[in-house]
């Protein structure tokens, strides 16, 4: 299972792994394994998840309890992975399971999934319009029921959040019980500022770029959203980048997506969030950042002649 941060994963394969985990003789739910091992924490989910499957509580040769899961037919759901070691240090590899088993991945980034020669890869959608109300109503409105007099202002957070759940509940928490000038001021300030809390778990994406890709990614948030295809390669291969590699990677972690005319695409949270790093490089002083896009900030720069940045780009 493949898509954005937030945008529903782990929830999906939550409710398949309950469903169907009845009809083997072992199962597992690992949880934030990425986490797991950035924290140092993967040989506890380890030790867990085989106890766990084998109903085993007792401690014993990690190696004779993985040849025992090798006769089990189990269902295995590891969740937020990054990498294929990450599952090789749980269960060594995914072809020594038992026949009959089955392994569900959530990821961000497509490769990994191809990595593992998974089968079936499903690319997570954004909610509809009707599906994203009805979770943001349940978050920001007393008993889950859309206060008419509020409809305008809802419009307006449903369209921020362009049908990411995760985005959709913060929202809803954050303006639950605040006054109507409180959510007007509330959505003019997203505009200019994202929400810190869906901001960075997007951010995770961006993290785990090299410093190419993450200014290729910076260039096509601040400038280059919209463009062709081709014509953003030949601009990022004058500058003597690797464009066709590095926007293969940028698609796989779901970064950008390609639409039906081969235009370079991405969702609205996910700019705002480059346009954000950006931003943060000065805060106060828009002629020391590394991108400029808007034209009131261009203005200013110029007219006063605050450019202090080598690598200065509008």
């Amino acid at each position: 299972i493949w898509g954005i941060g937030g945008i529903g994963k782990t929830t999906i394969a939550d409710a398949v792994f309950n469903k169907i985990s009845r009809h083997f003789e072992g199962s597992y739910f690992a949880q934030n394994v990425r986490e797991a091992e950035e924290t140092g924490g993967i040989k506890d989910l380890q030790k867990e998840l085989l106890s766990d499957v084998l109903n085993d509580r007792i401690l014993r040769d990690v190696r004779s309890q993985l040849n025992r899961l090798a006769r089990k037919m189990v269902l295995l759901v590891f969740d937020d992975v990054n990498n294929p070691r990450q599952i090789e240090s749980l269960i060594g590899h995914l072809d020594h399971l038992a026949s009959g088993s089955r392994v569900i991945i959530t990821t961000r980034d497509k490769q990994v999934l191809k990595n593992c020669w998974a089968g079936q890869i499903y690319q997570m959608k954004e909610l509809v319009y009707t599906d994203a109300q009805k979770l943001f109503s349940q978050y920001a409105f007393r008993g889950g029921h859309l206060d008419s007099s509020y409809t305008e202002l809802t419009d307006k957070a449903i369209k921020y959040a362009q049908g990411v759940p995760l985005a959709l509940k913060v929202l809803g928490c954050y303006l639950c019980g605040r006054s109507k000038e409180e959510w007007e001021s509330a959505m003019r300030k997203l505009e200019i500022i994202p929400h810190v809390e869906i901001q960075e778990v997007l951010k995770i994406s961006y993290d785990s770029l090299d410093d190419s890709q993450k200014n290729i990614f910076l260039d096509i948030a601040c400038f280059l959203e919209g463009e062709h295809r081709d014509k953003v390669i030949s601009f990022f291969d004058a500058s003597g980048l690797e464009a066709k590699i590095e926007l293969s990677v940028l698609e796989g972690k779901s970064l950008i997506n390609l639409d039906v005319f081969d235009q370079i695409r991405m969702h609205d949270l996910l700019r705002d969030m480059g346009r954000e790093i950006v931003r943060n490089e000065s805060v106060d002083y828009p002629g020391k950042r590394s991108r400029l896009w808007h034209h009131n900030d261009i203005y200013e720069v110029l007219k006063k002649n605050t450019v202090s940045n080598n690598k200065f780009s509008i």
